[in-house]
């Protein structure tokens, strides 16, 4: 924690210490206190790209310590909700997906009950970030996505077409500029899956979804086909 400290050595550090926490499973309840004091305050003082890799690293710490993370949740929310609204290219559209991947991963560590306060405030701002255009910013919202369907089930339903619909707009996208989309491709796939997996939607809804768009261009059909089936890889 020496190096993680140490401003010279902080990001290389915060990168390794992400890296240990995803194996420490339930050895990490022996340095939680001091893993979670030492991240929140560099939360509040470290370098903005420093603190991209400290929030991935606080997301570690939630996936491996379970309910054991319930008490830092909400400090941890009151001082992550600046970043849920960076919006300028760059640095902070980066800081702003993966908080919004990190906080996708709370969800799972504390249940449902808890995280359902912030749901809908969330859920919106995911929107609105989509309509940023950033293809990094999407992809972290699009886990998030994912992540919401897998846990709200039916709470997620009625998101399902405005999920779909922007999920479908951004594989249109030209893979070409520096806000390359096709990197992104395959994440995509396999969250839309999940999309579809998890949501109690019918046939009629799901088929919905896929043919409403914000415009009529953006229409996909759908065969009528009752009998069809999900193949999933």
């Amino acid at each position: 924690m020496a190096l993680v400290n140490d401003p010279a050595t902080q990001c290389s550090a915060c990168t390794a210490l992400d890296g240990l926490l995803e194996i420490l499973h339930d050895s990490i309840d022996w340095y939680l206190q001091l893993i979670m004091e030492c991240l929140s305050r560099l939360l509040e003082t470290a370098p903005m790209s420093v603190k991209a890799v400290v929030v991935s690293a606080i997301g570690s710490a939630a996936h491996a310590s379970k309910e054991c993370f319930l008490p830092y949740f909400q400090p941890i929310m009151d001082l992550l909700k600046h970043f849920l609204v960076l919006t300028a290219e760059g640095e902070e559209q980066d800081l702003c997906g993966i908080t919004m991947d990190t906080v996708g991963m709370f969800v799972e560590a504390v249940g449902k009950e808890v995280f359902h306060l912030y749901y809908m405030d969330l859920m919106q701002q995911a929107f609105q970030g989509i309509e940023i255009g950033s293809a990094c910013l999407r992809e972290c919202l699009f886990l998030f996505f994912g992540v919401m369907a897998r846990v709200f089930k039916e709470e997620f339903a009625p998101s399902l077409a405005s999920v779909v619909s922007a999920l479908i707009n951004s594989c249109k996208l030209e893979e070409t500029g520096k806000d390359t989309f096709g990197c992104g491709y395959q994440i995509f796939v396999i969250i839309f899956r999940i999309l579809i997996i998890h949501s109690l939607v019918s046939d009629a809804e799901l088929a919905t979804s896929f043919v409403s768009g914000p415009f009529p261009s953006s229409s996909i059909a759908v065969p009528d086909d009752s009998d069809r089936s999900i193949e999933i890889k």
